[in-house]
C-alpha cells in the first residue's frame, strides 16, 4: 500500500507542474479520490485474501492510477488564456474566469445590460464546446449591443446569427432563451469556424473567423477589444 501511495503522489506532483492553479487543486481532488478508493480496495482485498481479489485490486488502482493521469494530461494539453487578447488569440484556449466574475466584469462595463446574469451560460458553453468564455460573451455583447438590440430582446439571438446584410431581421434565428442561444450558437462556431477542416475555417482566431463571419472588418477588433475589457474587469 505504501509503493503506491508513493507511486500516485509522485505521478501528480510530475503533472502538476504544467497546470494552472485551477487544474492543480482539481488534479489534487482526484489524486485524493484515488488513494481513498485505492485504500478501500487494499483493506477489501486483505480480508478476501485471495488472488483473485488481489488481481482484482491491482487492476483497479492501475485504472485509478490512469485516470488521474489523462486528467491532468488533458488540462496541460488544453492551456488556459485569460488575455491579453489580440485578434490572433487563439479562441479555443479556455479561460479560467467563473460564471459570477463574468457577470461582475459586464455589469462594471454596462450596468444595465441584459447579459448581466449569463456569465454562468457563457462559461459552461466555453468548457462544453471548448471555447474562451471571454471571446463568447465579447461576440454576444458586440452582435447585441450589450444584450439590448431588437434580435436579443425579440429572439434571444445573441450572436446576430441567420442575419445577412440584405436580411438583417427576418432571417436572422429564434431561440427560446438566450442560454439555449449560447450553446446553439457556440457549437455550430466550434464546428465550422474554430475547427480544422470545417466549411468556415480559417484559422481559430477573431482574424480567421472574420473571413466568414462578418463583412464589417472591423468586427474582429471591436470583440478582441470588449475581451480584454472583460478580462481586466474579471481579474
Amino acid at each position: 500500500m505504501h509503493h503506491i501511495r508513493i507511486a500516485i503522489l509522485c505521478l501528480v506532483v510530475w503533472l502538476l507542474a504544467g497546470c494552472t492553479e485551477q487544474d492543480q487543486s482539481y488534479l489534487a481532488t482526484r489524486a485524493v479520490e484515488a488513494l481513498q478508493t485505492t485504500e478501500a480496495i487494499v483493506k477489501t482485498t486483505a480480508v478476501a485474501a485471495s488472488k483473485t481479489a488481489a488481481a482484482e485490486a491491482a487492476q483497479a488502482v492501475q485504472t485509478q492510477v490512469a485516470a488521474v493521469k489523462q486528467t491532468a494530461e488533458a488540462m496541460i494539453t488544453h492551456r488556459t488564456d485569460d488575455g491579453p487578447f489580440t485578434v490572433d488569440s487563439d479562441l479555443t484556449r479556455l479561460a479560467t474566469v467563473s460564471g459570477a466574475q463574468l457577470d461582475a466584469a459586464i455589469k462594471a462595463i454596462r450596468p444595465d445590460s441584459p447579459l448581466i446574469g449569463l456569465g454562468q451560460g457563457f462559461v459552461d458553453a466555453g468548457k462544453k464546446h471548448g471555447i474562451n468564455a471571454f471571446y463568447i460573451a465579447a461576440h454576444s455583447a458586440w452582435e447585441s449591443s450589450w444584450g439590448t438590440s431588437p434580435l436579443a430582446r425579440d429572439k434571444n439571438n445573441l450572436f446576430g446569427y441567420g442575419a445577412y446584410d440584405s436580411c438583417p431581421y427576418e432571417c436572422a434565428w429564434t431561440f427560446k432563451t438566450k442560454e439555449e442561444c449560447v450553446d446553439t450558437v457556440m457549437l455550430l462556431v466550434k464546428t465550422d469556424y474554430l475547427t480544422e477542416g470545417g466549411k468556415y475555417y480559417n484559422g481559430a482566431t477573431l482574424r480567421g473567423m472574420n473571413v466568414k463571419y462578418a463583412t464589417d472588418q472591423n468586427w474582429q477588433n471591436g470583440i478582441a477589444s470588449i475581451m480584454n475589457s472583460l478580462a481586466s474587469k474579471a481579474g
